[in-house]
């Protein structure tokens, strides 16, 4: 793979993130409602995630969602329905003050397993790494390092995407005067994930 045209591939990549996916307004939603370094514990969720669902694509998974309706429609709703369980439980909870700053001794709860799930219950990725992926592949030259390469480019680009996501909410957190209006900012971001939720319940294999 020469270096044109894995820039090709970074430049592509990062350009597909302009579009906020299901993780990208997970991020958004925790750094607006418990702050940056709560977010920042979604991370290797994030990561791993990234990784396995990538790898289980390559490894044909991706063509196996879609040719079988069933099987796809069923991941499908398993990521849609806990998008929106994560949505609804965002809306629900209580933003902490912003003006008050928290004991940064405080334990925090780690996000891995939520943010874990977020990326791999996502069939229509599954399907888009399968077909995406290829297309900057050099048939001339040997196809796993190759993809091994494209793959850690853009699970890199993907957590970059995230932590600027982090960053974006985490300002709205900090540009907010009171709990009133975080709570309203709050209810704005999960009634995003919710949205992405039904979005994707609604999606289709094309």
């Amino acid at each position: 793979m020469s270096f044109e045209i894995w820039m090709t591939f970074v430049l592509a990549s990062s350009t597909l993130m302009l579009v906020p996916g299901p993780a990208m307004l997970f991020m958004i939603g925790i750094a607006l409602n418990d702050g940056l370094t709560k977010a920042f514990t979604a991370l290797p969720g994030l990561a791993l995630g990234l990784v396995v669902s990538i790898t289980i694509s390559l490894l044909g998974a991706g063509a196996v969602l879609l040719a079988s309706a069933q099987l796809f429609t069923a991941l499908k709703l398993a990521g849609a329905g806990y998008l929106i369980f994560l949505g609804v439980r965002l809306w629900m909870s209580k933003p902490d003050d912003p003006s008050v700053k928290r004991d940064s001794g405080e334990p925090k709860k780690s996000l891995f397993w939520p943010a874990f799930f977020i990326a791999i219950l996502n069939p229509k990725a599954l399907i888009f790494y399968i077909a995406f992926l290829p297309q900057f592949v050099d048939a001339t030259a040997a196809a796993l390092p190759q993809f091994v390469i494209l793959g850690a480019t853009f699970c890199i680009v993907a957590l970059a995407a995230a932590i600027v996501s982090a960053f974006a909410g985490s300002g709205l957190r900090r540009g907010a005067k009171n709990t009133k209006t975080l709570t309203i900012l709050n209810r704005f971001g999960a009634g995003a994930m919710i949205a992405s939720g039904v979005l994707t319940a609604s999606s289709t294999r094309n």
